[in-house]
Parts: C-alpha cells; structure tokens; sequence
C-alpha cells in the first residue's frame, strides 16, 4: 500500500500543471536551438552555392587567360596582338577598310538633335 501512495504522489507531481509547465519551457527552449542550427545551416548552404558560382567564374577566367598566354607565347600570336593593338602591317601587304552602311550619325537618326543643337548654339553664341 505504501508503494501504490509513493507512485500516485510521483504521478501527481509529474503531471501536476506546474511540470507541464516547466516541460513545454524546456520544450521551447529545444525548439529554438533546433531553429537557429536551421537558419545557420540554410545560410551556408546559400553561401556554398555562391562560393561555387563564384569559383566556377574565377575557373573559366583562368582558363580564358592561360589560353590567351599561350597564344601570346608565340610568335605568330604576338604579331596578331601588335597587328590588333598598333594597325600594323608588313611591307607588301595592303590595308582594305570596311564601312559599314548602317549610319550611326545622332544627327541622321534623331530628328530633335538638330533643334537642340541650334538652340544650344544660339543660347552659346549670345556669350
């Protein structure tokens, strides 16, 4: 009889309102360290994902630039660049230039340039 009274006063304070209490704070309290562990896990895995993308930028970078190296390792790859950079030629070749038949003259293309452009001369000229 005496055990049966030690289990129904453990049973009454276990599920006394004041326990349930103190087990839903505690409960709480998980929670919100399982929800921070979350948070912190989204954003490196979100920083991850930038890190790669970034460094698959920094690795087609690198490549265009040995390859560009390499080309400029040889001597026809230097004349290319020289030829490019300075419009050089050697003797015996001719020079043909190419003009394209699309105008691009704001004059031609924006009917208000001209009456901004007068007025702006006249307003100069007053000076």
């Amino acid at each position: 009889m005496l055990d049966f009274k030690k289990k129904r006063k453990i049973k009454g304070i276990l599920y006394s309102r004041f326990m349930i209490i103190v087990l839903v704070v505690i409960f709480i309290f998980f929670i919100r360290g399982v929800w921070d562990v979350y948070k912190k896990s989204s954003f490196s895995g979100y920083n991850k994902t930038i890190a790669e993308k970034r460094l698959n930028v920094l690795k087609n970078k690198k490549d265009s630039l040995v390859s560009k190296i390499n080309k400029l390792k040889t001597q026809r790859g230097i004349e290319a660049k020289i030829r490019s950079k300075f419009g050089l030629v050697k003797e015996g070749e001719e020079v043909v230039f190419v003009i394209n038949k699309d105008n691009k003259n704001p004059k031609i293309n924006n009917p208000n340039y001209s009456i901004i452009r007068g007025w702006w001369s006249k307003f100069v000229g007053l000076f």
